[in-house]
């Protein structure tokens, strides 16, 4: 049986780990010099920005360190938990 609320909330546990995923692989392809000119980096600072530039507005940067993803990825960490199955 279909509900609505069960739908909506796997709506939002995929939506977290989307997230959190596309923020993991920004932050391993930051260690490399790859270009903003792909298609696929240009996608996927699409997708995170939005997410990280208020977090670097609160917490600047700590030198060549920035600190926004592990930020972001906590409180996408907790909702997946609180959400998922058992949850």
């Amino acid at each position: 049986m279909f509900s609505p609320v069960i739908f909506f909330a796997d709506f939002i546990q995929i939506l977290a780990f989307v997230l959190t995923a596309a923020i993991l692989v920004r932050i391993v392809l930051s260690w490399f010099s790859i270009g903003g000119a792909a298609p696929f980096v240009r996608l996927l600072f699409e997708i995170t920005e939005p997410i990280l530039a208020p977090i670097r507005r609160v917490i600047p940067t700590a030198g060549m360190f920035d600190f926004s993803c592990s930020l972001d990825h906590s409180p996408a960490s907790l909702l997946d938990r609180w959400i998922g199955p058992g949850g």
